[in-house]
């Protein structure tokens, strides 16, 4: 049954109840003096209890994603609270194999050998209030395939989140978040990479392959940023840079907008 419904149900009989009572002279006041009052009382109540009425149970949820013949992918992670995993997987038979609890809705289209992939929080939100959210949040554990080249798009709350991206192709990636503890391995056989961060506040480490030259770029207020290693990424100006990095056959160019939090790039 609709959860909305069953709130306007409860107006609607409590309108004609007062005016009922009105019209039959019961009411010591008019019914509009009480009906507008009565509207605040019930809404709060529903606010309250609606979302231990309405809990659902926590589902875990696996799904795959077939490759059918992709070779470039784009993943969106809508992501709210709790962790997130990525990290390689064996074969290339899927695009995208995932554990997700919590649960996960998926929309994906296919474009010749392109595929996107979205991932969200399941919509079971009550005017906004999760009803089915585990506790400590939704767990995402996604396994991709090491032979397609994907741009990610990962936007969380306040998450755990864990990328280990060594041994796949990463032509882009973004990471929007709030307060996140976060911790990226970047590609070593990827080619070009280019990597965006945004968080308001923050901690970010950054692994870069020996192999891999870096250029790096901030836009920070109160980040902590004695833990970039200068003798990889010699600083000029605002920029780190790798000494290499006009010839290297691997780069990544990394830009990070923040507030404030620390930041290790090593």
């Amino acid at each position: 049954m609709n959860k909305n419904g069953i709130l306007w149900g409860l107006l609607l009989i409590l309108g004609g109840i007062l005016f009922l009572l009105d019209n039959l002279g019961f009411l010591p006041v008019s019914a509009l003096s009480l009906f507008f009052p009565a509207i605040l009382i019930i809404v709060g109540l529903w606010f309250l209890i609606g979302p231990l009425a309405f809990r659902q149970a926590v589902e875990t949820r696996v799904l795959t994603v077939p490759s059918e013949g992709s070779t470039n992918a784009t993943i969106e992670f809508n992501h709210g609270a709790g962790e997130i995993n990525v990290s390689s997987m064996e074969g290339d038979a899927f695009l995208m194999n995932g554990t997700f609890k919590g649960g996960v809705d998926e929309r994906v289209s296919r474009n010749g050998t392109f595929t996107g992939i979205k991932l969200s929080v399941p919509e079971n939100e009550w005017w906004g209030f999760p009803t089915s959210s585990p506790e400590g949040g939704f767990t995402w554990d996604v396994q991709l395939n090491r032979h397609t080249a994907y741009d990610l798009n990962v936007k969380t709350g306040a998450s755990k989140v864990r990328l280990d991206l060594h041994d796949l192709i990463i032509t882009s990636l973004k990471m929007s978040s709030g307060a996140n503890d976060m911790e990226v391995t970047l590609p070593e056989q990827a080619g070009k990479t280019n990597c965006r961060f945004e968080f308001g506040s923050a901690r970010l480490d950054v692994h870069v392959p020996q192999n891999v030259a870096a250029q790096i770029k901030l836009s920070a207020a109160l980040l902590d940023t004695n833990d970039i290693d200068q003798t990889r990424f010699p600083r000029s100006g605002d920029v780190y840079r790798s000494p290499n990095y006009d010839t290297a056959a691997n780069t990544v160019d990394i830009t990070v907008e923040a507030g404030l939090g620390i930041l290790s790039i090593h």
